[in-house]
């Protein structure tokens, strides 16, 4: 399995309530953003403080392993995945 897709499953299944909880509440922001934006912005700050974790744990496996050019690219593909489960991730934080 690719490294990044790896250490994604990781992520989501190590910290499989918080992402179950964002995932229903990312699927009601979508159809009523007004009414859950606090909720998300609030539980959405969890996930980024999460995802930010996982992807230096990510980044720093390439630059460590001295393929430290390949690791934007790796952190591009990480947040794609990233966005096709969550599309509206992008919006956490933004008033």
């Amino acid at each position: 399995m690719v490294k990044y897709l790896q250490i994604y499953q990781d992520m989501i299944s190590q910290n499989q309530e918080v992402f179950e909880h964002f995932g229903i509440l990312h699927n009601q922001y979508a159809l009523e953003p007004k009414k859950y934006k606090a909720e998300f912005n609030l539980v959405g700050e969890q996930v980024m403080a999460l995802v930010r974790r996982y992807e230096a744990r990510l980044c720093s496996h390439s630059e460590n392993s001295g393929f430290g050019k390949f690791s934007g690219g790796l952190a591009g593909k990480f947040w794609e995945k990233l966005e096709e489960d969550y599309p509206l991730i992008a919006e956490v934080g933004i008033k």
